[in-house]
């Protein structure tokens, strides 16, 4: 991708076969803001097996500043390599009807943006799911929670899911856990849910925390409930 002028390498992991991306249904999963894909790899294996094992393609990527990937990580340069992890779908055949973003915390911001913004962007979400997302910046700073996250991300961060999501027109999944203390519901997941237009669902899982949901529901019953929602 590009950036400032300066061309960077920005990492990322396909489970699929890429010779069937222009077939199949493909789910472009964000990941949070631990340090890199090696923390989220048993999710995106997860992922692979919704719908039964090789039923869709999963890609999964490092934004700027993060593990292996290139440049600084900034709000700008998480959401320029979306674009480009957009693109590069695009470009072997991916279209919006086959297109699922899924963003989980931080990601939650990308997804927000693409889905918002749809004009700016290589492809439209055809269906998004946010797991545990937070409502704005503002709130994360006064939870300190952003206290893990790079320093980078600190300047100039103007994240706003909740006024995001009212642009958002294509249907929302979201899934939070009613003990994450981290992101709580009252004061994130809700409030992104409640200002989402349109057609919206939500799984609420008791005794889940930040990121714990898919072990506390259940594996099977996990990814069960996420076919459901990719294929209704």
């Amino acid at each position: 991708m590009n950036i400032d002028g300066e061309t960077v390498q920005v990492q990322g992991i396909y489970v699929g076969d890429t010779n069937q991306i222009s077939q199949d249904t493909v789910i472009l999963y964000c990941h949070g803001n631990k340090d890199h894909m090696d923390f989220y790899w048993c999710r995106e294996k997860l992922y692979a097996n919704i719908g039964g094992l090789g039923r869709y393609g999963v890609l999964m990527f490092d934004y700027p500043g993060f593990g292996m990937s290139e440049g600084t990580a900034t709000e700008a340069n998480m959401y320029a390599s979306t674009s480009s992890a957009i693109s590069w779908l695009k470009d072997r055949g991916l279209s919006n009807d086959r297109f699922v973003m899924f963003g989980f915390s931080l990601g939650s911001a990308a997804v927000c943006e693409v889905a918002g913004h749809v004009s700016d962007y290589p492809l439209q979400p055809h269906k998004i799911i946010l797991e545990a997302p937070f409502a704005s910046a503002e709130i994360l700073i006064q939870d300190a929670a952003l206290l893990s996250m790079p320093g980078s991300f600190l300047v100039d961060l103007k994240i706003d899911n909740a006024t995001e999501i009212k642009k958002v027109n294509v249907p929302l999944l979201w899934i939070h856990g009613m003990s994450d203390s981290f992101l709580t519901i009252s004061s994130h997941g809700q409030l992104v849910y409640d200002h989402k237009p349109g057609a919206k669902e939500a799984v609420l899982v008791p005794g889940g925390e930040h990121e714990t949901t898919p072990f506390v529901m259940g594996y099977q019953a996990y990814i069960d409930r996420l076919a459901e929602y990719i294929q209704s």
